[in-house]
């Protein structure tokens, strides 16, 4: 490129190019930056590069994601769903306790369902009222609560029983209506005379016997179930007997419960 001094400048200088045949001067603008156009009549410059993409980004297209960076300076990949981060994080929340379980402050329990699928909390201990299961209760010290029963029910009847006959009937019961019945204990006695002879009984619920028992000539009978028989609202309670003495015999009998 030749150096031209242009002596009406003083000591400028101009710059030539050549653009193959003719000598051009080299463009700067008022700023005196160096001005560049492409060849050809438009002066567009062609740019070639690998990955270039200037325009407006679009979703289909282009991808816009962060780095996040702790203050040690360690970058993670916003995209990336799980993360290790050694950072103290601080988290709010309700109701959020991510420790280790202590006896002190944590509570683990069981739920025990039947096979119908009803549950039962296991920290509950239930128990049978003949028909309903309901929760055993305490008082405010832990202490077992127990109610005092009703007053014991006590019926009692007799008849006059032939010889060699069937079953008689000598008390009959009826439950009474929204109660459950519990026998605990029945009786039975020849009173005809000062000389008792033997006597079978049955108690039956609902005319079925549940029970049977025997005493021998001059002993009475006494019968303390070790788990009371119960009986619904409703439910006929009957005690019955026989005998195989001479003649009639008048049989005595009855039973103590409770109705809950």
């Amino acid at each position: 490129m030749p150096v031209v001094l242009d002596n009406d400048a003083g000591e400028r200088v101009l710059l030539y190019g050549a653009d193959g045949a003719t000598l051009r001067k080299v463009v700067v603008d008022s700023s005196g930056r160096l001005v560049v156009v492409g060849p050809g009549g438009s002066g567009a410059l062609t740019v070639s590069a690998t990955d270039l993409d200037i325009r407006n980004l679009a979703k289909a297209q282009d991808e816009l994601y962060a780095v996040l960076r702790t203050d040690a300076g360690a970058a993670y990949d916003a995209r990336t769903r799980s993360w290790t981060i050694t950072e103290t994080v601080p988290v709010s929340a309700t109701d959020l306790d991510i420790r280790n379980l202590t006896k002190a402050l944590d509570e683990l329990y069981a739920v025990l369902r039947d096979d119908s699928g009803t549950a039962y909390d296991a920290r509950r201990i239930q128990g049978i009222d003949g028909s309903t299961q309901r929760q055993v209760i305490v008082d405010g010290g832990g202490r077992l609560y127990i109610a005092a029963p009703a007053s014991p029910i006590r019926q009692h009847g007799d008849a006059s029983v032939a010889t060699g006959s069937s079953y008689v009937t000598i008390l009959s019961y009826t439950v009474t209506s929204g109660k459950t019945l519990y026998v605990h204990s029945l009786y039975a006695v020849d009173i005809t005379d000062t000389s008792p002879g033997a006597i079978s009984v049955r108690l039956e619920l609902a005319g079925s016997p549940i029970f049977i028992g025997s005493a021998a000539a001059a002993a009475g009978l006494a019968v303390p179930f070790p788990s009371p028989v119960n009986a619904g609202a409703g439910v006929a309670v009957t005690i019955t007997a026989r005998h195989a003495a001479a003649g009639s015999r008048t049989i005595a009998g009855g039973f103590v419960g409770y109705e809950i």
